[in-house]
């Protein structure tokens, strides 16, 4: 992972450092794969959004992706797609 500034390297730590209280349970641990699937292969991203819902840091992870403008994969339940309308809304 390639940081842009200071402010998302202490935001990415802040989320790992939540995401090692967790542990392994965490969704994207156990099958990371299906997280950064092809554009194409929407059965395995449907797989990931619905096991982030019950993710217990989902939202820290969505906002994590809003602010730093993730452009690929799934976080917190949304796919890069979903999070540049919301960001547009914005």
């Amino acid at each position: 992972m390639i940081f842009r500034d200071n402010n998302q390297t202490r935001a990415w730590l802040t989320l790992a450092k939540l995401a090692d209280e967790v542990g392994d349970n965490l969704p994207c641990r156990q099958a990371p794969d299906l997280y950064f699937a092809g554009q194409g292969e929407t059965y395995e991203t449907n797989l990931a959004k619905k096991a982030c819902q019950a993710c217990p840091i989902r939202e820290q992870c969505l906002s994590y992706a809003l602010k730093f403008k993730e452009h690929e994969g799934v976080w917190g339940g949304l796919t890069a797609g979903e999070r540049k309308k919301i960001r547009y809304k914005r």
